[in-house]
């Protein structure tokens, strides 16, 4: 089994446990700077950098999607009984596409488009998602979350 990476921020809150939108910030990040690295001069002098970032998003997307509940959406804390997050649903699912352009693989695709049908229909009338993460209490979900729906988008556009 793939190991997933635990995020702590350290700004106002330490956060335990295998958290959804922490992986999911991490395996868009590492895909981020990957694709950086890549197309700077010094992308022949990092390939082994290159190839730790591509393994470890592989370690993240094959350890997160496993979990993937039968509505299509993922739950808050990976391996507890918590409720859905949009938020970090959107992240994931956007950190797959992205990882299927870069790779040419499309074995987690199937994972983000049951994803992203679930997250369709938590939009709201207004435009909202629901079951966000509440972004000032990690434990909890949220009514409203700009992240959230700004993710919702990302994930439309494969971004």
């Amino acid at each position: 089994m793939s190991i997933l990476r635990v995020v702590r921020c350290y700004c106002a809150h330490t956060i335990s446990g295998f958290w959804l939108t922490g992986n999911a910030w991490a395996a868009f990040g590492a895909l981020r700077l990957e694709a950086t690295i890549s197309k700077s001069e010094y992308a022949d002098n990092m390939t082994s950098e290159i190839a730790d970032l591509r393994e470890w998003t592989d370690e993240i997307l094959n350890a997160t999607w496993w979990r993937q509940q039968p509505s299509g959406g993922l739950k808050n804390y990976l391996k507890e009984d918590t409720f859905e997050d949009s938020a970090g649903l959107a992240l994931i699912a956007a950190a797959t596409y992205r990882y299927s352009l870069i790779t040419k693989s499309d074995k987690y695709i199937p994972f983000a488009e049951k994803a992203f049908t679930r997250l369709i229909d938590l939009v709201d009338e207004d435009g909202w998602v629901a079951s966000p993460v509440d972004p000032y209490n990690f434990r909890t979900v949220g009514e409203h979350s700009p992240e959230g729906t700004q993710l919702a988008l990302g994930s439309y556009s494969g971004n």
